[in-house]
């Protein structure tokens, strides 16, 4: 059989070990953003508004840099270069590479760290400054070697995804999260809950903490990158044409990631400076984490699992394998993260209610939390699928094509940020008399969701949604073969199976006691509808038998059939490669009947 021949079922194969390995890092990612919530619940009950401001702002910086420069640049411009290598099975030269590039992060990042820690410093003792700008550059002075510890966790974790080895990265954040845990559970047996006369002590716990959760992730990388073949020796020998090509392929690579990133931290600076609501920037971070929580299991899962798949498809030739891996990734994306949004948006207040209405946390923030929630979530779709069509360039090799989108995007959201932020407050006079004004309880607070914080999720959410359609457009104009009708066929569907969804949800809402001040109150209504979202969906799409919950349906009845193997030489018991060959035939018929209907 010719090499061509053979294309087609390793398109399949590449597909299937796309999803497994999404699957593993999604499910350890969602144990770590279980955790992650309950990290973000203790910092609200322990910190004061103050001290959580302050220090949710610090702690996204070094953040920012990880995901601009580990997990966005860095990973982007590598793995593509790096898998090249190994599919040549030049692992020298790949091991060369990952040298020198470990080589230049942990100089340059550990300069960066130093000079930005010391200025933090200099900046606090500025006279005029606020005690909450001095509080938030003396915690990020402490978190400053935060930075390069989580940015090579990064490094370790591209390495080890580009050899298929998804356990221990997807696990090691983990280890963070209980650091972070750890530290608020030591302020808190200090200070208690919420104090202001030790706002700053609680805080700087919580901030050694974070310190020593990154270096727990990092070291638990190490052994398994050796186990993999990963040899890294320092090296300063930066003419090699390889690393050459990963670094001219950074600044683009940058700009494309970076631009989520570089979104939310802007709108955070316009929050911290110009919202007009004491805490905004707090309830920008705090529905950012909450929405990544789904958004790591499934997006950035699924992305990570893509990048090099995709990198392998593309350096094999084989364009329809990359077709098919890149449109079954969207696919099962969107399937998995639209009733997601749908449920984040109608059950915001009880799940606001239930992760963050104690200790430090007031009353009256919760209706702002629930205004940031609301166009938070509605960004879920259009960034998953911007992510997986950048891989696809990234893979390709053409960073430069998502970064000049980039470009436009940051743009658009900084002007539609200034505009909501300075001027949504004015809204009041345009909505008076309108029937949504009515809805909302006044023109003044329906002007509340066009303003101040919620108005800056607006504008995240709205440029999220331009930067898709141009990333999509351009992807079809650089390779017009590829078929993603199936993809607008899952969105519309799901978004479909998403309104008696929503309908149960808001019925299970209602039907749940009032809010009162007992935790098992307040945790009814914000489990409970999860809960009831979660079975909605799932029986809305098993009568419908879509193609997506079929492919997740095998996926799971796999795993249940390794389980009973029980004969010598890898056969079943009770059955036999025959088995397996006839499942593989269903399949090929499953997946062509699927393509039919998606378009």
């Amino acid at each position: 059989m010719s090499p061509t021949a053979d294309k087609p079922e390793s398109g399949r194969e590449e597909s299937r070990k796309l999803l497994r390995g999404a699957g593993i890092f999604g499910a350890l990612t969602g144990a770590s953003r279980a955790l992650g919530l309950l990290r973000d619940m203790a910092l609200t009950a322990v910190l004061s508004q103050t001290a959580r401001d302050a220090f949710l702002l610090a702690f996204s910086i070094p953040n920012m840099f990880r995901n601009l420069f580990g997990e966005g640049a860095l990973t982007n411009s590598l793995v593509p270069v790096y898998v090249e290598r190994i599919e040549k099975s030049d692992r020298e030269g790949a091991n060369r590479l990952a040298s020198l590039v470990f080589t230049a992060l942990a100089l340059g990042l550990g300069l960066l760290a130093l000079v930005g820690g010391l200025a933090c410093l200099g900046a606090s003792c500025l006279p005029g400054m606020g005690a909450k700008s001095v509080l938030a550059l003396k915690l990020l002075a402490v978190m400053a070697p935060f930075l390069p510890l989580v940015c090579l966790y990064a490094f370790f974790m591209a390495l080890l995804t580009s050899h298929r080895r998804f356990a221990v990265p997807g696990f090691a954040p983990v280890l963070l999260n209980v650091a972070i845990l750890a530290g608020a559970f030591l302020a808190w047996r200090r200070y208690g809950l919420g104090s202001q006369d030790f706002q700053s002590q609680a805080a700087f716990i919580i901030a050694a903490a974070v310190l020593l959760g990154g270096a727990l992730q990092l070291a638990i990388e190490l052994p398994s990158a050796r186990g993999a073949g990963v040899r890294i020796r320092p090296s300063l020998g930066f003419r090699d044409e390889a690393f050459r090509s990963v670094a001219a392929a950074m600044a683009p690579v940058l700009i494309g990631t970076g631009v989520y990133q570089l979104n939310t931290f802007l709108n955070r600076i316009f929050a911290w400076t110009l919202a007009p609501e004491p805490a905004a920037q707090s309830y920008l971070a705090l529905a950012n984490l909450l929405v990544m929580a789904p958004m790591g299991i499934v997006a950035v899962a699924m992305a990570t699992a893509a990048l090099p798949t995709l990198s392998s498809l593309h350096a094999r030739g084989d364009k329809k394998g990359f077709g098919a891996a890149l449109s079954g990734a969207m696919r099962m994306s969107l399937f998995m993260l639209i009733p997601v949004s749908a449920v984040l948006i109608v059950s915001a207040e009880p799940i606001v209610s239930l992760l963050y209405g104690r200790g430090g946390w007031r009353p009256e923030e919760t209706p702002h939390m629930v205004r940031v929630v609301f166009w938070s979530a509605l960004a879920l779709p259009p960034t998953v699928v911007t992510m997986l069509a950048a891989r696809a360039f990234y893979a390709m090799k053409l960073p430069k094509v998502p970064a000049r989108i980039a470009l436009v995007t940051v743009a658009v959201n900084v002007g539609l940020s200034l505009v909501f932020v300075l001027w949504g407050g004015h809204s009041a006079a345009l909505l008076e008399g309108t029937r949504l004004a009515a809805r909302l309880g006044g023109a003044r607070e329906a002007s509340l969701w066009l303003s101040g914080a919620a108005g800056l999720a607006l504008a995240s959410t709205l440029s999220a949604t331009l930067q898709m359609v141009l990333t999509l457009s351009a992807l079809r104009r650089e390779r017009p073969d590829l078929k993603l009708g199936g993809v607008a066929f899952t969105a519309l569907r799901a978004a479909a199976m998403c309104v008696p969804t929503g309908i149960f949800v808001h019925w299970v809402i209602m039907s749940l006691p009032p809010t009162g001040e007992g935790f098992i109150i307040v945790a009814q209504r914000g489990i409970a509808p999860v809960l009831a979202g979660v079975f909605a969906y799932t029986l809305v799409a098993s009568l419908l038998d879509t193609a997506e919950y079929r492919e997740a349906w095998r996926a799971l009845r796999g795993r249940k059939r390794k389980s009973a193997d029980t004969g010598k030489g890898g056969k079943k018991a009770g059955g036999g490669e025959d088995d397996d060959e006839d499942d593989e035939d269903e399949e090929e018929e499953e997946e062509a009947a699927d393509r039919e209907k998606g378009g």
